[in-house]
């Protein structure tokens, strides 16, 4: 019960620095840009059918349509782009709890930042969509327009970008709800967020904190190789483990991953990078300020 306290106690250590953080509200403010700009992107076309979109399916758009996806993901790199978040009393912390639980509390740290920066950018698409939004528990009628396509005339009238954003939700609407679907994204998302964070926290501790940054922004790399044509290198990529559309529901894939293999990756990419760094913490000697 005590280390359970004392991780606690250290990642509340970090949230509470938050209010004087630039950095991190800076971030934050760029996860509401996210959202307000999906919305703005979207808004028209919905507007032309005259529908309302599903509560949850921009939240779905936004983890699973690549482009919006790979500036959520540099959202959650940057906000904890300062790992192992060594601040001027983390001295004395460190020395309080030990290495091993002074880690456990970043990693709960990282965990929660990550879920709070998903919650803002949903709560803004949510606020984005109000008056053109529906709570059935189904798809929507609009995302079902969307997804049959539109004519030429409809595209001259309405946002031909949005119309094809829109059908990248479409291998998920025959296998499963919008709820388990959004369940999963968010739970994928996560699990990538913190890989990210993992990659920061050991690149920082044994480099410079810019080669953190460019070490996690390298599968973002492979994930653009894989969508412009190398399909076969689908489960070598961790970004495409992270969005649920690119996953095999059991038509003809080019040989993506199936569900439960993502899980089973990133799991495990999750736990090489937590020893990875708990062997750099036995070595690092730690100053104030890094």
């Amino acid at each position: 019960m005590n280390s359970i306290r004392r991780w606690f106690l250290t990642a509340a250590n970090s949230l509470a620095l938050w209010p004087s953080n630039g950095g991190v509200m800076a971030v934050f403010a760029l996860g509401v840009t996210f959202g307000i700009t999906l919305s703005t992107l979207n808004l028209e076309g919905i507007r032309h059918y005259g529908l309302s979109v599903g509560a949850l399916e921009p939240y779905l758009l936004m983890t699973n349509d690549w482009s919006y996806a790979f500036f959520l993901h540099l959202g959650m790199l940057l906000l904890l782009c300062d790992a192992p978040f060594f601040t001027g009393n983390e001295a004395f912390c460190l020395s309080r709890v030990g290495r091993g639980d002074w880690f456990v509390g970043k990693l709960v740290y990282m965990a929660v930042a990550l879920l709070l920066f998903q919650a803002v950018v949903f709560v803004t698409l949510l606020a984005g969509h109000a008056g053109r939004m529906t709570f059935a528990p189904g798809w929507s009628q609009f995302l079902g327009a969307a997804i049959r396509g539109l004519t030429v005339e409809q595209m001259i009238a309405t946002d031909y970008i949005s119309k094809l954003s829109w059908s990248t939700l479409a291998p998920l609407t025959p296998v499963m709800t919008p709820a388990l679907a959004c369940l999963h994204s968010l739970a994928l998302t996560w699990l990538y967020g913190m890989v990210q964070a993992l990659i920061l926290f050991v690149c920082n501790l044994a480099f410079k904190r810019v080669v953190g940054i460019l070490v996690a922004i390298l599968p973002k790399v492979v994930d653009l190789l894989v969508w412009g044509g190398a399909e076969r290198l689908a489960m070598f990529s961790l970004p495409t483990h992270a969005r649920l559309v690119a996953h095999s529901f059991g038509g003809a894939t080019m040989g993506l991953p199936r569900l439960w293999q993502s899980y089973v990756v990133l799991g495990a990419v999750l736990v090489v990078l937590a020893y990875a760094v708990g062997s750099a913490l036995e070595r690092h000697s730690f100053k104030t300020g890094e």
